[in-house]
């Protein structure tokens, strides 16, 4: 688990690949990326941020935390759709801010 002090940013990177027919996954660009997260005591403290695109397939999402966030573990999700599903869940993360 990546841990961070608090008042600095975070780095949530995302890589996104789906299985193509008689071949191996491969990487694509989901539809609206967005990242969600939620502090140790359930408040959302990112919601629904949208990503940013590094190159196909990889996203990544920076933010500023604030030394008043409580510290603790923080739940991360991120939301997209691919052109056929809508809303689906592709990654969850931890970080933990000290």
């Amino acid at each position: 688990m990546a841990t961070y002090d608090r008042g600095t940013p975070v780095l949530i990177e995302a890589e996104f690949k789906r299985n193509e027919p008689f071949g191996g996954p491969a990487y694509f660009d989901p539809t609206s990326p967005k990242v969600t997260v939620t502090a140790p005591d359930g408040t959302v403290m990112v919601d629904g941020a949208a990503m940013t695109k590094q190159e196909t397939g990889k996203w990544y999402h920076i933010f500023q935390t604030d030394i008043s966030w409580e510290k603790g573990p923080y739940n991360v999700k991120i939301t997209c759709s691919d052109g056929t599903y809508n809303d689906v869940t592709v990654a969850r993360g931890i970080f933990r801010l000290l």
